[in-house]
């Protein structure tokens, strides 16, 4: 028995070695040389053709910045607000910073970030940083190059990204925008991307909201991607307020049924109830960069205020998300929130970057009411260094 198995085995290693013989001449390296040159004439093609594609997209994307730059300054010189200058914005943060000293900021800037992902505490600080190097240069904020002012953090995969989902939406939407700062709210779904599965499904699934600042009524349109029960669009400027009502009406065969959960509702949001003066930057029919008692260039008219709790409690509402872009009056619109964000815990999407009160005192108020809110700060943009930072918050 052990010989048959010797026998065997000795056989085995004989073929084996047969089969190996060729091998050992090159013949397998030459295989491996011809798979290689046949990948590589396959692929080679493709690999030059993603390598110039990338470097087209690059250069096309600093073609744009130039652009986008280039008219910036031609609205800053006649007069229009701009993304580069919005001059009532720095007072606001120079009066903050002159107000307080510097380890009081410090403070308040760790207690901002404080229970923040990463990601939240590096646009806290970036935002930040960015406005005090703003604020001890004061003699020396002129424009720099586009990456710098604009496009400060050259993310161009992104921006094309969020161009392409701009176009999604309003290939779909009749909706007038030019703006690029505007549009690139509408792709993160003014922070809806952001929130879990569960509070979609708990919090806006059915529920009211209220879209502070409604501008045109895209937001509140983009709204409607999500099944909510009404959104309650508020725009206190009388023109802009009727080429709201004109995108919607040019929208109706698009929103059908949809075009009455939107709600368009002329009056301002604040801490009460009462009337103010509304300022705006440009008199213009699709202005933006307005806000109650804030002295600038341009049209004035008296409007209507409103607190979010008395209209909450005057229509019945049951509020699954307050979205606030109301150009620096976000901190009293809070606090005129208060009851109904106590009582429902609705998602919040609040604009931090208009003034420092906003940004230093909006989320340590709604921390002390200790609802179990978690916090995190997003700039929903990439096509500039320190505007659309907002504040979202939710509870689960």
């Amino acid at each position: 028995m052990q010989n048959n198995k010797t026998s065997k085995s000795t056989g085995l290693k004989k073929i084996w070695r047969e089969i190996k013989r060729p091998f050992k001449k090159g013949i397998w390296q030459t295989i491996v040389r011809l798979i290689a040159r046949l990948f590589m004439s396959i692929f080679r093609p493709l690999i030059k053709q993603v390598f110039r594609a990338v470097v087209r997209a690059v250069v096309n994307d600093r073609k744009l910045a130039k652009q986008i730059l280039s008219e910036e300054i031609a609205k800053r010189e006649a007069g229009k607000p701009s993304l580069v200058c919005l001059p009532h914005w720095r007072e606001h943060w120079e009066g903050y910073f002159q107000s307080v000293s510097l380890d009081e900021l410090s403070r308040r800037k760790e207690v901002l970030k404080s229970n923040m992902d990463i990601a939240s505490r590096e646009a806290v600080e970036y935002l930040f940083n960015f406005r005090w190097d703003e604020f001890t240069n004061m003699d020396n904020i002129v424009l720099r190059s586009p990456d710098e002012v604009l496009f400060g953090k050259a993310i161009f995969p992104e921006f094309r990204r969020e161009k392409d989902e701009i176009r999604k939406i309003y290939a779909q939407y009749k909706c007038p925008y030019s703006i690029p700062h505007v549009e690139a709210c509408i792709p993160m779904g003014c922070g809806l991307k952001y929130m879990p599965e569960q509070v979609l499904n708990d919090y806006i699934s059915g529920k009211d909201i209220i879209d502070g600042g409604g501008w045109c009524g895209d937001t509140s349109m983009m709204f409607m991607e999500y099944d909510v029960r009404n959104v309650y669009c508020f725009e206190p400027h009388p023109k802009v307020f009727e080429s709201l009502k004109k995108v919607l009406s040019d929208n109706e065969d698009v929103l059908r049924r949809r075009k009455s959960k939107i709600i368009p509702v002329q009056c301002a949001l604040g801490n009460g109830k009462g009337s103010g003066t509304f300022y705006s930057g440009t008199d213009t029919n699709l202005d933006f960069g307005g806000g109650l008692n804030r002295p600038a260039q341009g049209m004035k008219c008296e409007v209507e205020i409103v607190s979010i709790d008395d209209f909450v409690r005057e229509h019945n509402l049951t509020v699954g998300m307050i979205k606030l872009d109301v150009e620096g009056s976000e901190y009293d619109v809070i606090k005129g929130a208060l009851n109904t964000i106590k009582k429902q815990h609705p998602v919040l999407c609040i604009s931090l970057y208009h003034t420092a009160r906003d940004f230093f005192e909006i989320k340590p108020m709604l921390d002390d009411l200790d609802l179990g809110y978690k916090f995190m700060v997003r700039q929903f943009s990439r096509f500039d260094d320190w505007m659309e930072y907002n504040l979202l918050a939710y509870t689960q």
